[in-house]
């Protein structure tokens, strides 16, 4: 009976996830801002765009679309929502593109603090899935930054991801078949000998 396991979720595999090694790196960027705009409430948004290069777990480049809100009693300070998009590579060996969806926060001086979530590989990120952790501070120079990341999650596959039904249904009622016919067999075996 303990046989019969594996073979009913033998055909389980091809959509099984699998742990990904975390890892670190920095990065550096530019920002250019098109326009600000002050809402009635005296929030003030911006709307940049990023060209970010990495190096670490991730080698490659970014462009990003990227929102900042200011409300007036920050003193300068808020939050970013990002549409990051990267091509390179992911730790050394799989090459492609994905998204990172970032949300942070900045003070008055420039310096910030990310979450980003990743989303949307495609080549050999396709089904990467995870999250990272970035800080970072302006360099001094016009709209440069530079800072370090963590990736604090990194999964290859797809979790929501259902085996066809007719990938389990065979072997599976095959399993039960053979159950069934090992029990009956046995069990009347035994009833026979008492």
């Amino acid at each position: 009976m303990i046989l019969l396991i594996p073979i009913a979720f033998s055909r389980l595999s091809p959509n099984t996830v699998q742990a990904q090694s975390l890892g670190n790196g920095n990065f550096t960027g530019t920002s250019t801002c098109v326009g600000e705009t002050t809402l009635p409430n005296g929030t003030i948004i911006n709307h940049c765009t990023d060209k970010i290069v990495l190096h670490g777990v991730f080698i490659g480049n970014s462009t990003a679309a990227e929102t900042d809100l200011s409300p007036p009693n920050m003193g300068g300070a808020g939050t970013f929502h990002i549409v990051e998009t990267f091509a390179g590579f992911f730790n050394g060996s799989k090459q492609g593109t994905i998204t990172f969806l970032d949300n942070g926060i900045f003070d008055a001086y420039g310096d910030f603090s990310e979450k980003d979530t990743f989303s949307a590989g495609t080549g050999g990120l396709a089904g990467l899935q995870g999250t990272m952790t970035a800080r970072g501070a302006p360099t001094g120079s016009g709209n440069s930054y530079s800072g370090s990341y963590t990736v604090t999650s990194a999964i290859w596959g797809d979790p929501k991801a259902v085996p066809e039904f007719s990938d389990i249904a065979l072997p599976t009622v095959l399993s039960v078949l053979m159950a069934v016919v090992c029990f009956t067999m046995f069990g009347r075996k035994k009833a026979n000998l008492h």
